[in-house]
C-alpha cells in the first residue's frame, strides 16, 4: 500500500514484491493490514487571497477572473491562501455589507440567515470545505474595524501577531488543503 511503501522506503527495508498486493476493492495489504481500497483524489481549487489597501479588507475567491479585475481596481494580490474541494465538501458562504463594502465568509447558515436579516447581500457558496483536514484556517476579529473586520489565515504567526495587535481570535472557520 502506497503509506506502506513510504513508511518502508524512509526505514530502508526492503519488501519481496509479492508483499504488497494490486489494490482491489476489498483486499489489504500484506505488510501492514490495511485495506488497499483505491483512495479518490479530490479534485481542488486554488483559494487567492487579496488585499486592499484603502480599507484594510482582504478578500479570497477561486476565480482567477475576479482577482484580475480587483487588481486592475488596486488590491494586491497576495497568492494562494489555500486549496478547497470543487464538487465535495461543507458550504463557505459569502456575504456582501452595501454600506461599507466589507466581504463576509462563514460556514454556518444560521450567521449567515441573521447577517443577510441585518441587511448584507448574500453573494452564493464561495467554496467548500471537508472536514478536518490538513490546513486549518483560523477567523481573527478586529474589534476596532469597519470594514475588514474579519480576517481569515492559515499561518499561525500571522494569528499570534494579530492576538498581539488586538485581533481577536474566534476558532477555526474552516480546513483548507496545501495540495
Amino acid at each position: 500500500c502506497t503509506v506502506c511503501e513510504e513508511v518502508l522506503s524512509t526505514e530502508h527495508v526492503n519488501v519481496p514484491a509479492a508483499g504488497h498486493q494490486d489494490a482491489d476493492e476489498d483486499e489489504k495489504c500484506d505488510v501492514c493490514d490495511k485495506d488497499l481500497a483505491v483512495e479518490e483524489e479530490i479534485e481542488t481549487i486554488a483559494m487567492l487571497r487579496l488585499y486592499n489597501p484603502n480599507t484594510g479588507e482582504h478578500f479570497y475567491t477561486g476565480s482567477e477572473e475576479e482577482r484580475d479585475m480587483l487588481v486592475e481596481a488596486g488590491w494586491h494580490y497576495e497568492g494562494v491562501a489555500w486549496n478547497a474541494p470543487v464538487k465535495d465538501g461543507a458550504p463557505i458562504y459569502r456575504l456582501y455589507n452595501p454600506n461599507n463594502g466589507d466581504h463576509h465568509y462563514t460556514g454556518s447558515d444560521v450567521e449567515r440567515d441573521m447577517l443577510v436579516e441585518l441587511g448584507w447581500q448574500y453573494e452564493g457558496v464561495a467554496w467548500n470545505t471537508l472536514g478536518e483536514t490538513d490546513y486549518p484556517q483560523f477567523r481573527m476579529y478586529n474589534p476596532n474595524a469597519e470594514v475588514g473586520s474579519h480576517h481569515y489565515t492559515g499561518s499561525v504567526d500571522e494569528r499570534e501577531m494579530l492576538v498581539n495587535a488586538g485581533w481577536i481570535y474566534e476558532g477555526i472557520a474552516w480546513y483548507g488543503s496545501l495540495k
